[in-house]
């Protein structure tokens, strides 16, 4: 059981990795983001948490209400897998910390970014970015939720200009 807990584990962290490390690489390689200008962004987050927190809380407390309004779940397999996961402190990690940071910077950064500076109108970019993000979740109950959450953060970031505000309100979602 222990051995296939750290399989399970190590599944999970190389997909955020393969799926998300190696599409942001490439894109910051060939120059389609600037990490260096987010960053400097995003100096003032750590000064004004309030925003990041507040949203951060309100998308919890949303979801599960609509995740109690519609009935929509989990597969079971999912649910226990995500279980087994924070058990452990690197699948912990993976699901709290790496994994929306790496999301955010690929979703936000470089899908949502690239469109809104190559003119495609806000709302646009907005919504094509929640729905992929929605879709790379793979499964319907993950699809909605992440959508939505994806409409909340890509407005964010639309307005803040600012990557580490829609870390830590993901880092809070996937936390509890």
């Amino acid at each position: 059981n222990m051995l296939s807990h750290m399989d399970a584990t190590i599944d999970v962290l190389f997909s955020d990795i393969f799926m998300l490390a190696i599409p942001l690489v490439l894109t910051w390689k060939f120059g389609l983001i600037d990490l260096a200008a987010e960053f400097r962004n995003g100096r003032d987050t750590f000064r004004n948490m309030k925003l990041p927190i507040l949203v951060g809380v309100l998308w919890f407390l949303a979801d599960t209400m609509l995740e109690d309004l519609l009935g929509i779940e989990m597969p079971e397999e999912l649910q226990k897998t995500f279980k087994e996961l924070m058990h452990s402190p690197i699948g912990a990690f993976g699901i709290c910390v790496a994994g929306p940071i790496l999301e955010e910077l690929l979703m936000r950064t470089a899908i949502l970014g690239l469109m809104l500076r190559g003119g495609v109108k806000p709302w646009i970019a907005i919504v094509i970015s929640a729905l992929a993000f929605g879709l790379m979740h793979m499964n319907m109950a993950q699809f909605v939720f992440a959508g939505i959450g994806g409409l909340i953060l890509g407005l964010v970031y639309y307005k803040t200009n600012n990557i580490f505000s829609v870390m830590i309100i993901h880092i809070i979602q996937n936390t509890f």
